[in-house]
């Protein structure tokens, strides 16, 4: 991804459905997901691949009509993760930003990062 993601600054907040619509706007890009605990436990968890929602991916998915009971579940290079209803942190970047830091309890972060 070329750029390490501890070199991304915290920069705004934002609400789950906001973090939520700006992943929504990366979907078909290549990203990079960590998931960092807090200090001093496991070293960060780490996939890369391209950012795809689950209904683009499960095989007989819902009609896009009806109510998405997952918003934030996404797969990423075989891994599967679910942010709906987490709040997060827009990363880096002047104008747009290149990644989310979502906020999961216990002190650890989730960070998906692009570009």
């Amino acid at each position: 991804m070329g750029q390490s993601r501890r070199a991304l600054a915290l920069t705004v907040d934002l609400t789950a459905d906001e973090a939520l619509r700006v992943l929504h706007g990366h979907r078909g890009e290549r990203v990079l997901v960590a998931v960092e605990p807090r200090a001093g436990l496991r070293p960060p968890l780490e996939v890369e691949g391209v950012l795809e929602h689950w209904r683009e991916v499960v095989r007989d998915p819902p009609p896009p009509e009806e109510p998405d009971p997952d918003p934030g579940c996404f797969f990423i290079g075989g891994a599967q993760v679910d942010v709906t209803g987490l709040s997060a942190s827009a990363l880096g970047g002047d104008v747009v930003p290149r990644g989310l830091a979502f906020h999961l309890p216990g002190g650890s972060s989730l960070t998906i990062t692009w570009g």
